[in-house]
């Protein structure tokens, strides 16, 4: 959990959640595959499917993260500069206040 809230901190939400279900579903089923040695029942065609329904997921994760990303370009963009507007004040060097005092 403190990598999912480190990645929330980071990202957007509609990729970051996603992305995690992925990797922990893909990760839960070759732990389970590995744990009760069940990969030695797998034939080929079946591993096959599990390929490519998890490249499916994945797949669908990153057409849906790249569709919502692009409608929201601008709102994020704009609040950021207004952010980044509030700030200036705060951010300014030392230095120049000194010399604004003098």
């Amino acid at each position: 959990m403190v990598f999912l809230n480190s990645a929330l901190a980071l990202g957007e939400q509609s990729i970051v959640v996603p992305v995690f279900f992925c990797v922990f579903t893909v990760l839960s089923m070759v732990e389970t595959m590995v744990y009760f040695d069940q990969w030695i029942c797998f034939d080929a065609v079946s591993s096959v499917l599990i390929v490519l329904g998890i490249l499916v997921i994945f797949g669908g994760v990153w057409l849906l993260s790249r569709k919502e990303k692009t409608q929201h370009t601008s709102m994020y963009s704009r609040i950021d500069d207004e952010h980044q507007a509030l700030l200036a004040p705060i951010n300014r060097d030392p230095q120049s206040k000194q010399r604004e005092d003098e």
